[in-house]
């Protein structure tokens, strides 16, 4: 039984990183495979009026339903995804703001629920991702300079995308900057994960 709820921790894990990945070549391609479309939206959040915004909604959604069903080893650690959780559903509930529009306040929402769920997530990796319960391996060391670094990306990210938001420079954002980096931010997210979920430098086992 112990060896079966492991065994489901890390698939949560693993599908959660997967998602968070993936999310944002999911939308382009989606809608470039559907719509013929390969303009980038401004943002990730855009996608949700495109004819990808039932899957952005649903990934989002099924990223909420991965973190409230995990389990960590305290319920510290639930307290901590369960609030992430709540943030992704507020993000997918309340959209952006439509491009060429004035901000709403449901964009204001969104955009601060978003910012909390990257936050809170990043505290998570740094945190929490980097506890032990017993001796500290040297590919547990490597993980956690993993975790921690994902999670400073995911905070800079953040950062960098409120800075162009106050910039505001049209130059600037015909790159597209917010949504690269939350696409940064996302895949950082997903690596730490997915590498909690020993998709990668898994301890050895003894002989």
């Amino acid at each position: 039984m112990e060896k079966v709820r492991l065994l489901s921790y890390l698939h949560v894990r693993q599908l959660i990183g997967c998602l968070g990945i993936t999310l944002s070549l999911l939308l382009w391609l989606g809608n470039f495979i559907l719509c013929d479309i390969t303009k980038l939206k401004p943002s990730i959040s855009h996608y949700y009026y495109s004819t990808m915004g039932d899957v952005f909604v649903g990934v989002l959604f099924a990223i909420a339903l991965f973190l409230y069903s995990y389990k960590g080893f305290d319920k510290n650690d639930d307290k901590i995804t369960n609030l992430a959780a709540l943030f992704v559903i507020i993000t997918a509930l309340f959209p952006t703001t439509p491009e060429n529009t004035k901000a709403t306040y449901i964009g204001t929402i969104h955009l601060f629920s978003a910012s909390l769920f990257f936050i809170t997530l990043a505290v998570y990796s740094i945190f929490w991702f980097t506890k032990s319960s017993g001796e500290k391996t040297l590919r547990k060391t490597y993980r956690n300079k993993i975790y921690r670094t994902c999670g400073v990306i995911m905070i800079l990210s953040i950062a960098m995308i409120g800075l162009f938001f106050k910039l505001h420079n049209d130059a600037i954002n015909s790159y597209h900057p917010t949504f690269w980096l939350e696409t940064i931010g996302l895949c950082a997210f997903g690596t730490s994960w997915l590498v909690k979920g020993e998709t990668i430098l898994t301890d050895k086992k003894e002989e």
